[in-house]
């Protein structure tokens, strides 16, 4: 799993050199949504086909990372990213808790739900 997440860093590196970091960015949610949404839709697959689906979310975090460091460096100055960062990961934090607290009633269908629903939620704000 961290294969594919170290091809997605690699890959970012090379796209990041004839593309703009907030479509590379775009892309990659995308993937990461249709990975999960299909997820949801296949209902029972086979273990290569979950394993590939999750293979691709992998990556697109391999994306992720490199290029919300580099939008972060250009949005947000040096001077006040030390305070901004945290107030981003206290939403983040409160989904990820609320989630976890409901994981039991919600089951791994609901659970994969919810996955999906933010990263299209996330894509949306990105295109905007």
């Amino acid at each position: 799993f961290m294969a594919s997440a170290m091809l997605g860093s690699s890959a970012f590196g090379c796209l990041a050199r004839c593309q703009p970091v907030e479509r590379i960015l775009a892309g990659a949610l995308a993937a990461a949504a249709a990975a999960m949404t299909s997820l949801l839709a296949a209902g029972r697959s086979s273990f290569a086909a979950v394993l590939g689906r999750f293979l691709v979310f992998e990556a697109c975090v391999g994306i992720y990372f490199p290029a919300v460091g580099t939008l972060r460096s250009k949005h947000f100055p040096d001077s006040h990213r030390s305070v901004l960062m945290p107030m981003f990961g206290v939403p983040l934090n409160l989904i990820v808790v609320a989630t976890m607290l409901g994981a039991k009633r919600l089951g791994l269908r609901g659970s994969l739900a919810c996955c999906a629903a933010a990263l299209q939620g996330a894509l949306v704000a990105q295109a905007r």
